[in-house]
């Protein structure tokens, strides 16, 4: 068993273009930098709900003799059973990706004592996998990280060690820091760094029908009344690779920026009231059975 599990979830269905191919971009830095390090670690990848003989399995390839990849394959008659709350999404019954119930596939069949959420998008940087690998974790705290976002795509012809390299020169930070007692939501999903007590305590992710929007900030608000707050600072961060847009190409910059707007102001799954209870502990929403435990999922090692 290793020290850590990083958790990415995904679709084969090209999501904003180019999706493998980022995901493979993001496996091959955790290999570089287990190596690197000599770290031994696992990468947890669920696949959602996959396209029929299209299947993210047969695209990926582990770089790595230090790196564990599994991949856990949720099935369409799981997901078609996944039950209705009065949080879903506007439209659920269309969507084809649950994200946060996804992510606590992972987490629940993770082996690691800590965890690490993220996105297939996602690379680290040389100081984060440094740090990560001196194993020097705190079980009362949870991580967040500043991200930094690429303008252009990165050519994957330059390798790891290459790659880094611009992604440290040319990649710029998304927004400023957090005020002093406030949690760091920004950009959520793409880290939220916590031992498994943590997630096991709020029950991870709402489980809600939707694609993302909304959820990965709330299990912040929940996890903060279990342990304090850590925000990992400059050298270390995460950058994002550089993508299209999530909404169809045929709309401009401008309408796509519009459109999500309307999108996250239609979709308000919590406020204040629903939240929290009365004596202000974290509304869990999650049964015990989280992360599809009553499920036998089908687990392939890269």
């Amino acid at each position: 068993m290793g020290y850590l599990s990083i958790i990415m979830t995904g679709r084969n269905d090209d999501h904003c273009s180019g999706f493998v191919e980022r995901m493979q971009n993001s496996i091959n830095m955790y290999g570089y930098f287990a190596d690197l390090y000599e770290f031994s670690f696992e990468i947890v990848i669920v696949e959602w709900n996959p396209l029929t003989g299209i299947s993210l399995i047969k695209s990926l390839v582990n770089p790595s003799s230090y790196l564990t990849i599994k991949i856990i394959t949720v099935p369409k008659y799981v997901h078609n059973q996944i039950e209705h709350t009065r949080f879903d999404a506007p439209g659920a019954d269309d969507l084809t990706f649950f994200l946060g119930i996804a992510q606590n596939v992972g987490v629940r069949r993770a082996t690691g004592p800590f965890i690490l959420t993220t996105n297939a998008d996602i690379i680290p940087s040389n100081d984060l996998m440094k740090f990560l690998s001196q194993q020097k974790l705190s079980s009362e705290v949870f991580y967040r990280i500043y991200r930094y976002d690429m303008e252009e795509t990165v050519p994957q012809m330059l390798g790891p060690s290459q790659a880094i390299l611009v992604y440290e020169r040319e990649a710029k930070r998304r927004g400023n820091k957090v005020a002093e007692g406030w949690i760091h939501k920004k950009a959520a999903g793409d880290f939220i760094l916590a031992h498994y007590d943590t997630f096991n305590n709020v029950r991870g992710f709402p489980e809600i029908r939707c694609d993302g929007l909304k959820i990965d900030g709330e299990i912040l608000d929940n996890m903060s009344e279990f342990a304090s707050q850590h925000i990992l600072e400059c050298p270390l961060k995460i950058f994002h690779q550089y993508h299209s847009s999530r909404y169809d190409s045929k709309y401009s910059r401008k309408t796509d920026v519009r459109l999500f707007g309307q999108r996250k102001r239609s979709f308000q799954p919590f406020d204040d009231r629903t939240r929290m209870s009365i004596d202000s502990t974290p509304m869990v929403l999650n049964r015990t059975s989280w992360g599809l435990a009553n499920f036998r999922m089908k687990e392939e090692i890269l």
